[in-house]
This record gives C-alpha cells, structure tokens and sequence, in this order.
C-alpha cells in the first residue's frame, strides 16, 4: 500500500482506502471455489495455457477463481453523477 501511495482508512469495521472515489462495504453470506470440470473447455484450456492468470495451487497447478456472494451494508463516496 505505502509503495503504491494509498492511505488505509477504517471503514465498517474493515479498511478501505483514502484514494477511492466509490467503497462498498458488503457481509459475505457465501462463498465457494469453482471447479475446474464446472468450466466451459475452452475457458479451461486459456487458464491451463496462462499461468499468470491464477496463481499456482500448493501442488503447482493453477486453481480456479472464488466466488463470493454478498450483501451490501454501506456504501462510502459519490460518483458525482447529480
């Protein structure tokens, strides 16, 4: 954070930070990693080619995304859109 420049700012009991135009503060409800075979083969086969996209797995492979579900509680900023 402090090489990149941002300042962390307490936020509903979390962190967000000073530099964000928009934050939204959110309890997750669920959470669960996606399986590799739930995937369609050819987004498969682009994440199985690109190893940068995810990092590697304790057993060296790469490891599908997580998926998060959650509710909003607060919202801190203003888009400025009025």
């Amino acid at each position: 954070m402090k090489a990149n420049g941002l300042a962390p700012v307490g936020l509903g009991g979390s962190v967000a930070f000073e530099e964000a135009t928009l934050t939204f503060v959110c309890r997750k409800i669920y959470q669960r990693q996606m399986s590799k075979d739930g995937m369609a083969p050819d987004i498969r086969d682009y994440y199985a080619s690109n190893p940068r996209s995810y990092p590697a797995t304790e057993s060296g492979e790469w490891g599908p995304h997580w998926l998060f579900a959650g509710e909003t509680v607060d919202v801190a900023g203003d888009l400025g859109l009025r």
